[in-house]
């Protein structure tokens, strides 16, 4: 769920009708808030991120280098561990120093995620089928001839 998460928040698939029935159905009368929780989640890593950050679409099974790293840092942030967590999030922003907000954000978000059974477990990394969550500092144009590639813009995920 954590993964699913993070890339549904992150592509902004807000139309789907099968998106609010299964945070629904994953976090009950709390669904709305998990979603908009991992919404900011990803539009603090697109906003305060020097880096591009690589991700896969929702349904896919390969996993990216970096959404391990997001879900290291969660896993990090569910057992208490702030210099774990720190680590991947300088990492990730591609920063020395890592935003209080966004610390708090990613515990928070471990938080909900532990309190209804889903423990972040990092599965094992993959090198195909990515696509960009963000790029930082100027915009790359999606590629049209390829249709599993996504981004991200400022706009739309700090909103």
């Amino acid at each position: 769920m954590s993964l699913w998460g993070f890339r549904v928040s992150a592509v902004a698939h807000a139309r789907c009708t099968c998106v609010d029935p299964s945070f629904e159905a994953a976090f009950g009368d709390e669904g709305r808030r998990a979603r908009e929780d991992l919404r900011k989640l990803v539009a603090g890593l697109v906003g305060e991120g020097k880096r591009q950050i690589w991700m896969a679409l929702p349904a896919s099974l390969e996993v990216t280098c970096d959404e391990v790293c997001v879900l290291n840092a969660i896993t990090a942030a569910q057992h208490d561990q702030v210099d774990g967590l720190h680590a991947h999030l300088r990492w990730l922003l591609a920063r020395d120093a890592v935003p209080h907000y966004l610390t708090n954000r990613f515990i928070q978000v471990g938080a909900l995620l532990y309190s209804h059974g889903y423990e972040a477990t990092p599965p094992p990394r993959s090198r195909h089928h990515q696509a960009p969550l963000a790029v930082v500092p100027t915009p790359r144009r999606l590629d049209r001839s390829a249709p599993e590639q996504r981004s991200v813009d400022r706009s739309s995920a700090e909103s």
